[in-house]
């Protein structure tokens, strides 16, 4: 997807776009004892991820683990749209729909 696309894509709301970051320490939320967005697990505030699709923009915390998995994103991902056994592979473009309705697919064939 060239960049043309993808500021198509995102002018539609066809986009889940997720940032990393970590909060400054003069932050009126770091060092907060929160638990991770991705595994639960509690920790001091300072990790973050910004989640930002058509109806909205989330921030979740994350813990220092889940920002540097390699599947860091999807874990992201999956979680968000309440999909833990999605697949995501590299290079494959899909809408918001299209990734509910594989999720939705997933979700149905693994009861």
């Amino acid at each position: 997807m060239n960049r043309r696309d993808r500021r198509a894509a995102r002018k539609r709301g066809d986009m889940i776009l997720i940032d990393y970051g970590h909060l400054l320490e003069r932050d009126q939320n770091y060092g907060l004892s929160v638990a991770c967005y991705v595994c639960a697990t509690a920790h001091k505030a300072s990790g973050i991820a910004r989640i930002e699709d058509k109806r909205s923009s989330t921030i979740v915390p994350l813990c220092e683990a889940c920002p540097t998995s390699d599947d860091r994103g999807n874990d992201v991902a999956r979680k968000y749209l309440n999909a833990p056994d999605l697949e995501i592979s590299e290079g494959g473009e899909a809408t918001t729909e299209q990734v509910l309705a594989m999720a939705e697919r997933q979700h149905g064939t693994a009861h």
